[in-house]
Parts: C-alpha cells; sequence; structure tokens
C-alpha cells in the first residue's frame, strides 16, 4: 500500500500515457511503424539528455534558488514536496516547451507543455532522473504512430 501511494502520480501519467496511446492508435491512424534507430534516438537519448538538461539542472537549480528566497517560493505556487506543481516546475515546463519551439511548430510545443509539468512533478516528488526519463521516453512512443 505504502509503494503504490509513493509512486501514485507516476503510476497515474503512465495510465494517463497509455490511454492516450490507445485512444490514439484506435482513431487516428491506421499503423503502428517501428524503426530501431528512431527507438535508441527518442525513447533513449532524448529523454536522458532532455531530463538531465531540464529537470537534473534548470529545476534543481531553481528550486535551490527558491529555497533561498522563501518570499518568492511561498507564493500560489509552492515549492514544497507536497504541493502539486511548484514554480520551480513551472519556469522549467516553459524553457522546455520554448525550446520545443526551435525544430517544431507551435502546437508541438504547446503540447509538451503538459507532460513537462508530469515529468517535473514526478521530479519534484521523488528527486530522483530516472523517473522522468523513463516517463518521457515512454511518452515519446507517440512518434512510432503514424
Amino acid at each position: 500500500m505504502f509503494i503504490a501511494k509513493k509512486y501514485f502520480v507516476f503510476l497515474i501519467s503512465l495510465l494517463g500515457g497509455i490511454v492516450y496511446f490507445a485512444f490514439r492508435l484506435s482513431f487516428f491512424t491506421d499503423n503502428f511503424a517501428f524503426n530501431i534507430n528512431k527507438f535508441y534516438y527518442y525513447i533513449i537519448i532524448v529523454p536522458v539528455l532532455e531530463e538531465w538538461i531540464f529537470r537534473g539542472n534548470i529545476q534543481r537549480m531553481l528550486k535551490d534558488k527558491l529555497d533561498k528566497n522563501k518570499e518568492i517560493s511561498e507564493t500560489v505556487l509552492s515549492d514544497t514536496a507536497d504541493s502539486f506543481i511548484s514554480v520551480q516546475n513551472v519556469i522549467t515546463s516553459v524553457l522546455f516547451a520554448s525550446m520545443h519551439l526551435i525544430y517544431s511548430p507551435a502546437s508541438h510545443a504547446l503540447m509538451v507543455f503538459i507532460p513537462s509539468l508530469i515529468f517535473g512533478l514526478v521530479y519534484d516528488r521523488h528527486q530522483k532522473l530516472i523517473i522522468p526519463v523513463f516517463l518521457h521516453g515512454f511518452y515519446n512512443l507517440d512518434v512510432f504512430i503514424i
């Protein structure tokens, strides 16, 4: 019971991804195309690099800065692990979505904002990069749905 409670956000995020992919496969595509090069790139390399940069560096650095200035961190969005979404997560997610504007249309950049909040929430809760890396890779399975 404790394990399920501890990883509740992660499990709900995983379930949400499964429901999304099932919906997408059922209604918006006729096939699922697997490519080993895409697999390595989008499921392993991209999640590791992006999560290391955004969660492991930017979000962690923002948390350290906000911890030093409590009057900012105790505003509408809190930076504590008990809150739903932290200030550092929102800022990091805006940067993450903005970075996608470099090589994707604005609609795609907007669509990655919510998953970024989920990855940041999981990182805030567990302080381990492996969990958002796994979720990010799982969510990137979308690349294989044509």
